[in-house]
């Protein structure tokens, strides 16, 4: 008679269906996948092969064909992502939202340096500019 705990046990261990044969029909849709004009987000691959995007992950940690496939995937992601956020056809916030979740994108700055430094840096650059305009094209000083 099974125990509460094997039953569980049971219920976590993924289906044997991820054979090297599978795994290989799956490398060859994903790279037709990223070749695919309107292919933009993995959640869909993966759905459309009746699995989650975290499975994609662990399929790619035990085969390295269709890891490299899965990181050419996640690149054409991130890249149309990118260029959907560069377009002025679309609201940028939601491919903002999406590479930070996805391609770990974040927001951040370069905080090496103290701020004076940076302004006196800009101050600098702004005065070679400002003397080159001023001096028929040569900056003063230099």
């Amino acid at each position: 008679m099974p125990t509460k705990k094997s039953a569980e046990n049971k219920a976590r261990t993924p289906k044997k269906r991820y054979t090297p044969e599978y795994v290989r029909e799956l490398t060859a849709r994903l790279w037709k996948w990223a070749e695919g004009k309107d292919s933009l987000w993995l959640g869909d691959f993966a759905a459309e092969n009746k699995m989650s995007r975290q499975r994609l992950s662990e399929i790619a940690a035990h085969d390295p064909g269709f890891a490299e496939a899965y990181e050419v995937a996640k690149q054409v992601q991130e890249n149309r992502l990118f260029k959907i956020g560069l377009s002025k056809k679309y609201n940028a916030s939601m491919p903002i939202f999406a590479l930070k979740n996805v391609a770990g994108w974040r927001d951040s700055f370069d905080d090496t340096g103290s701020i004076n430094e940076h302004i006196g840096e800009i101050a600098k650059s702004f005065a070679a500019l400002v003397s080159a305009s001023t001096f028929g094209g040569k900056p003063q000083g230099h």
